[in-house]
């Protein structure tokens, strides 16, 4: 609930701003900056102060919009870093929700065929009406056969682990 509020201040400011896409680049950077696991550990450390945090922010986030480093002082300050990247997948869900767009993951033990994707495609854009579907197969080999899909938070679970799984529990 929490990453939906700061999701929501910043995709607010960037509608008020004009400035979705520079808020994406910076959030993809930054994402990719707290992927290293020393320069996270020193953001999300408690006995450093804040004040050297930010220092090591401004250095590092040079080329960064300015209204964005304001964003991640506060997350500092708040003690709210080590939920960055929740507050991205909300502010990204704002994003695609506000061009009408839907992401969708599908999870499949092989590489679907581009029919089977198009397939999908076509049968999801009939079910989501008016929305425009991105669909990212993602390989998953432990699925064994058949696929998972999910989207906003909502799954469908046509895998073959699962048909077994729900048949053992049946037995």
């Amino acid at each position: 609930m929490v990453c939906n509020e700061y999701a929501k201040a910043m995709y607010e400011l960037a509608i008020e701003e004009n400035k979705e896409s520079i808020f994406n680049e910076d959030f993809e950077a930054f994402k990719e900056l707290i992927k290293d696991k020393e320069f996270f550990d020193v953001l999300n450390a408690p006995n450093i102060e804040v004040s050297k945090k930010q220092d090591i922010i401004h250095k590092s986030l040079k080329g960064f919009d300015e209204t964005f480093i304001h964003f991640i002082d506060l997350l500092l300050v708040r003690n709210r870093i080590t939920i960055f990247n929740d507050i991205f997948d909300d502010y990204n869900r704002l994003i695609l929700n506000k061009n009408d767009v839907m992401r969708i993951n599908i999870y499949s033990a092989k590489a679907l065929s581009n029919i089977d994707m198009i397939h999908l495609t076509k049968s999801l854009q009939n079910k989501y009406d008016g929305k425009k579907i991105e669909i990212e197969n993602i390989i998953k080999p432990e699925l064994i056969g058949g696929i998972q899909i999910e989207s906003n938070g909502e799954s469908l679970d046509m895998s073959l682990k699962n048909s077994l799984n729900l048949l053992k529990e049946s037995l």
